[in-house]
C-alpha cells in the first residue's frame, strides 16, 4: 500500500466529520420551534464526500507499484513474503468495495434528506 495513503485519507475524513458536527450543532441550536428534525443531510453529504475522496485515493493506491518498475515481486512462498489474507491487494479490494457502498449510501441519503428538507 502507498506509504502516504493513511495520512492522505485522514485529513479529508477529519474535515468531513468536523463540518458535520459543527453544522449539525449549529442547525439544531437554531431550531427552537416545536418541530425539531435531525439534519440528516449533514450526515450523508460528508459521508458522500469522504467516500469520493477515499475512492480516488484507493484507485491511486491500486496503481502504485511497491517493488519499482524493474524489480520483480518476491515469489509467494519464498522467505521474503508469506501468503496472507490481508495483503495489500486484498485490503485494497475490500476498501474499494467499502468506498463504493458508502458512495451509494451517501448519494441516496443526501437526495432523500434534501427532498424531505432534513437540512
Amino acid at each position: 500500500m502507498h506509504p502516504h495513503y493513511s495520512q492522505a485519507m485522514s485529513i479529508p475524513i477529519f474535515y468531513a466529520i468536523a463540518v458535520s458536527v459543527l453544522v449539525g450543532v449549529s442547525i439544531l441550536r437554531k431550531q427552537s420551534g416545536p418541530e425539531r428534525v435531525f439534519p440528516w443531510f449533514w450526515v450523508f453529504f460528508p459521508l458522500l464526500l469522504a467516500s469520493i475522496a477515499g475512492l480516488f485515493a484507493e484507485i491511486k493506491a491500486l496503481s502504485y507499484v511497491p517493488y519499482g518498475w524493474t524489480m520483480s515481486d518476491p515469489a509467494i512462498y519464498s522467505d521474503e513474503v508469506q501468503p496472507d489474507f490481508f495483503t495489500s491487494y486484498n485490503t485494497s479490494a475490500m476498501l474499494l468495495v467499502v468506498y463504493v457502498v458508502t458512495l451509494v449510501v451517501g448519494v441516496i441519503g443526501s437526495v432523500w434528506s434534501w427532498k424531505k428538507q432534513r437540512i
